[in-house]
């Protein structure tokens, strides 16, 4: 009996960053959603996403969403905390990690975020395509 194993490598890291700026604070998939990853040909690995503010930050959140291919889901959140960064105190900067340690895209999927404040932050993911 064969097993479906996914590959422990990829075989092309992600190779961008983004940059996401446009509050929304819908949770249905509507709104602006920024591509995090591409779409998948065959599937990828999200292992993380560094998050650092460029600005002064407010409390409010980073709201996660997968693409199936029609349509965005919410996915997972991380907590934003009030931040203002000044010559000694360093801006917002967290990583998250998906539940479950790894998240795998299949095929015609991607990975997506919004802020809920009108917030601009760098977003670095680490994975890549199987």
């Amino acid at each position: 009996m064969s097993k479906n194993i996914a590959a422990p490598y990829v075989d092309e890291p992600w190779d961008k960053s983004v940059v996401i700026s446009t509050a929304n604070t819908a949770l249905d998939g509507t709104g602006t959603i920024v591509d995090v990853t591409p779409t998948t040909i065959n599937s990828g690995r999200v292992d993380s996403v560094q998050i650092i503010a460029q600005a002064a930050t407010t409390a409010g959140q980073i709201n996660f969403f997968i693409n199936t291919g029609s349509a965005w889901e919410i996915y997972d959140s991380v907590s934003v905390t009030a931040v203002t960064p000044t010559a000694t105190v360093l801006p917002f900067k967290t990583v998250w990690t998906p539940p479950g340690g790894v998240l795998t895209l299949p095929a015609d999927h991607k990975l997506g975020a919004a802020p809920y404040n009108a917030e601009t932050f760098s977003l670095h993911p680490d994975g890549g395509k199987f």
